[in-house]
C-alpha cells in the first residue's frame, strides 16, 4: 500500500493521525494537516523516510520501523517521539529541537547515538525534554559521577547564586524482555542536607525494557523553592519505580526489583535560560521525611541474576499456600508486599494498595472502567506530602474476588467493605476522595458512619441523597446506563471484543463531552471507531495495565454496581452529610449535561445535603479529571486535606 501524493489536502481539520503497521516505504509531506497533533507510524517495517511535518505536531510514534533513515527538519519543534530504526543517519533541526523541548526515546544505537553522546553535543543544550538513548556511559561532560543510584556534591563557588537546572544523567540497566510493557516512571530526589530542604520530581518517563540505557534531562530549579547557593551540599537520587510493583503470585503479591541504577551523573547548569514545556511534576517533601523515605545509600534491590529469581518462584508459592494453612484471614505478610496487601473481608479476599506511613488516611475509591491503578498520581502525592494513602480495589474489581452472586451486589455491599478494610487495618478515622461511582460508596459511607470520616472529596459526580436515579427516564433509548442496565445486553456487546478494547472505547467515550447514546440499531461500544487515538494524557501501558486487570475479574460486577444497583431504594433516614467537602468537576466532563445536574449543583440545591462543601471547576477537565489534570487535582486536594487535619 502507498499513500497517495494528495493525503490530507481535504484533512485540514485532521488531529490525530494512525498509520500503524502499513508496508510503505514513503509517505507524502504531510506539513498542509496544519492541526495535526499525533502521527502514529508503530510497524511500519519497510518505512524509509519520514515526510515534513507541521509545527503543531506533538507525538510522532516510529517505533519498531527498522529501515528508516531520513528524518524531516526538526527545527523548533517540541515534539514527543518515539524511534527505533539501527539505520537513522539524517536528522536536520535535531539541535534546535532540543533546545525547544524536544522529547526524545530511542532505545536503539545508531549514528544519531554517537553524534548526540559526544562531548561537545549536549553541553549547550537548554531544553526542558529529556532524551532516552542505548547506551551505559555517562558523558563526560557530567562532573559528578557516582556507582550506584546517588551521587553528592557541593555547589562550587563559581555557582553562587546562579543555578538554573541540574543536568542528569541516569545509567541504568533493564532485566525484563524488550518488548515488555512496563507500568512506572523514572524519579529524581533532590536533598539539599545544608538548607534541610528536599523534592521530588517524577520524570514522567517510562524506562526502556531489554538493555542499557541512559536517561539526560534537566530539573529546572526555581529561586523561591528549591535554590542552591555555594556551599551547599546536595544529595540526589535516581530511582525507577513501578506504578504496579506487584506481580500476582496465586493469591499473593511479591516485590520485584526489574532496573538497576547503575550509574549517576549530575551537573549545574547557569546562566541559561530554558525553552519548552516542562513535563515533569515536583513534589515537596519535609526534609526529615525524605531522610526516612528515601535510601540514602546505593539500591543494592537485585542481589542475583534474574533468570534465577524466575526459577525461585515456584518454591516460594509453595511456601505461600504452606503458611497460609490453618490460617482464617490468609492476610498475613506472606500474602503481599510493603505496597500491596489482600484483606478479607465478608469472606472475600478485597486487593488494597497502601503506601505511606502518616497517621492521617486517605482512602481512594475508585469509578468505572477503573481500578485502584486510575488514584496512581493522587497516591504518589498524597504519600509524600505525609499521608497514609490506601486505594482498594471493590469487590469483583481488579485484584479483589468476585461475590458468590454479583447480580445481587449493591452500593451498601462495597461501603460495607470499606468499613471492614478499616477495621481490619485499626484505621479509626479517615478521608474519603471518591471518583464517578464512587462517589456513592463514599456518600453511602458517610452517612452510615459519620464518626468515621474527617472529609471527603468527590470528583466526576456531585454527592447526591441516596436512591434511585432517573436520568434514563429523560433521555433516549439508547443511552449508555439504560442500555447496560438491560440484562445481558451490554454482557453481549462486551463480549465482542477484549478487556483491553472495551476498556479502551470507554475510556474515549468518557473522555468525550457529550453523553455516549447510541442509535436503535447501534450498540455502546460501536460508539468508537477503531482508529480513534486514546486520550494524550492516557498512554498505552496504562491501557495495558487496566485491560490486564479487568481481562482477570471480568465485567459481572461492573455491570451490577454501578449501572443496574443504581436503581435500589434507600433506607438511609438522614441524607445530609456533615463532614466538610470538596467538589472537583471537570468543564468538559459529559455528566455536566445529564438532566438536572447543572442546576443541582449551581442552584446551591446540593449544599441543602452538603452544607460544607466547596465546589472548584476546570474548564478544560473531562470525567478522568484526576489523571488528565493530576498536578492540579493533587494541590486542590492537599489543600483541602491541610485545612481539616
Amino acid at each position: 500500500m502507498e499513500v497517495p501524493n494528495d493525503f490530507g489536502s481535504g484533512l485540514p481539520c485532521l488531529v490525530n493521525l494512525n498509520l500503524s503497521c502499513n508496508d510503505f516505504h514513503s509517505l507524502p509531506s504531510l506539513s498542509g494537516i496544519s492541526k495535526l497533533g499525533q502521527l502514529l507510524l508503530n510497524g511500519c517495517r519497510n518505512l524509509v523516510e519520514i515526510p515534513d511535518l507541521p509545527q503543531s505536531l506533538y507525538l510522532l510514534d516510529i517505533y519498531k520501523c527498522p529501515v528508516v533513515e531520513r528524518m524531516p527538519d526538526f527545527s523548533g519543534m517540541s515534539a514527543h517521539m518515539v524511534l527505533s530504526s539501527p539505520k537513522l543517519i539524517e536528522f536536520p533541526g535535531l539541535d534546535s529541537a532540543l533546545n525547544s523541548g524536544l522529547i526524545l526515546h530511542m532505545p536503539v544505537h545508531n549514528n544519531l547515538t554517537d553524534y548526540l553522546l559526544k562531548d561537545s553535543t549536549l553541553q549547550g543544550w537548554t531544553g526542558r525534554g529529556h532524551i532516552t538513548l542505548a547506551g551505559g556511559q555517562i558523558p563526560t561532560w557530567f562532573n559528578h559521577v557516582n556507582e550506584g543510584a546517588q551521587v553528592s556534591f557541593e555547589v562550587p563557588k563559581e555557582i553562587g547564586r546562579n543555578p538554573k537546572a541540574l543536568a542528569v544523567c541516569m545509567a541504568y540497566r533493564s532485566f525484563i524482555d524488550v518488548d515488555s510493557v512496563f507500568f512506572g516512571s523514572c524519579f529524581i530526589c533532590v536533598i539539599n542536607h545544608t538548607k534541610r530542604t528536599s523534592f521530588f520530581v517524577d520524570l514522567m518517563s517510562p524506562p526502556a525494557c531489554g538493555g542499557e540505557y541512559l536517561w539526560l534531562g534537566h530539573i529546572p530549579l526555581w529561586e523561591d523553592k528549591f535554590n542552591f547557593e555555594e556551599g551547599d551540599l546536595v544529595l540526589v537520587i535516581a530511582k525507577i519505580l513501578r506504578s504496579d510493583q506487584f506481580m500476582v503470585k496465586k493469591t499473593g503479591v511479591r516485590l520485584r526489583s526489574e532496573f538497576m541504577v547503575k550509574k549517576t551523573g549530575v551537573r549545574l547548569v547557569c546562566d541559561k535560560t530554558f525553552e519548552g514545556r516542562l513535563y515533569y511534576r515536583y513534589y515537596p517533601i519535609p526534609y526529615g521525611r525524605a531522610l526516612e523515605e528515601i535510601p540514602t545509600e546505593n539500591d543494592e534491590d537485585f542481589h542475583e541474576d534474574y533468570e534465577n529469581d524466575d526459577e525461585d518462584d515456584s518454591e516460594d508459592d509453595d511456601d505461600d499456600d504452606t503458611n497460609d494453612e490453618g490460617d482464617d484471614n490468609q492476610d498475613d505478610d506472606d500474602d503481599h508486599d510493603d505496597h500491596h496487601k489482600y484483606i478479607t473481608v465478608q469472606g472475600l479476599k478485597l486487593h488494597v494498595a497502601d503506601i505511606g506511613t502518616g497517621s492521617n488516611v486517605v482512602v481512594f475509591l475508585h469509578g468505572f472502567p477503573e481500578i485502584w491503578y486510575s488514584w496512581r498520581h493522587q497516591m504518589v502525592a498524597a504519600a509524600n506530602a505525609g499521608f497514609r494513602a490506601i486505594a482498594p480495589d471493590y469487590r469483583g474489581y481488579g485484584l479483589s474476588d468476585p461475590p458468590p452472586q454479583s447480580e445481587k451486589t449493591s452500593y451498601r455491599d462495597l461501603a460495607s467493605d470499606i468499613l471492614g478494610i478499616l477495621d481490619s487495618l485499626a484505621i479509626p478515622k479517615v478521608f474519603l476522595i471518591a471518583k464517578d461511582f464512587g462517589v456513592g460508596v463514599a456518600t453511602l459511607f458517610s452517612l452510615l458512619h459519620p464518626e468515621r470520616v474527617v472529609g471527603v472529596v468527590t470528583m466526576g459526580l456531585p454527592i447526591m441523597p441516596p436512591g434511585p436515579r432517573k436520568t434514563g427516564n429523560y433521555l433516549p433509548e439508547g443511552f449508555y446506563i439504560s442500555r447496560w442496565q438491560e440484562p445481558g445486553r451490554a454482557e453481549a456487546d462486551f463480549g465482542r471484543l477484549d478487556a483491553k478494547t472495551v476498556v479502551r472505547n470507554v475510556y474515549i467515550l468518557f473522555s468525550r463531552s457529550e453523553i455516549p447514546i447510541a442509535a436503535e440499531d447501534q450498540e455502546i461500544m460501536d460508539l468508537v471507531d477503531p482508529s480513534t487515538p486514546l486520550p494524550p494524557w492516557f498512554c498505552e501501558e496504562d491501557l495495558a495495565a487496566y485491560g490486564a486487570l479487568y481481562e482477570k475479574s471480568g465485567f459481572r460486577t461492573a455491570l451490577q454496581v454501578p449501572y443496574r444497583a443504581i436503581r435500589e431504594e434507600s433506607d438511609v433516614a438522614d441524607p445530609i452529610v456533615k463532614a466538610p467537602a470538596l467538589f472537583i468537576m471537570g468543564g468538559k466532563d459529559y455528566v455536566n449535561k445529564f438532566p438536572g445536574i447543572e442546576d443541582y449543583i449551581n442552584s446551591g440545591k446540593i449544599k441543602e445535603f452538603v452544607p460544607d462543601l466547596e465546589i472548584v471547576f476546570l474548564p478544560e477537565g473531562t470525567h478522568f479529571v484526576q489523571e488528565q489534570s493530576p498536578e492540579e487535582v493533587n494541590q486542590l486536594i492537599l489543600t483541602f486535606l491541610g485545612k481539616h487535619i
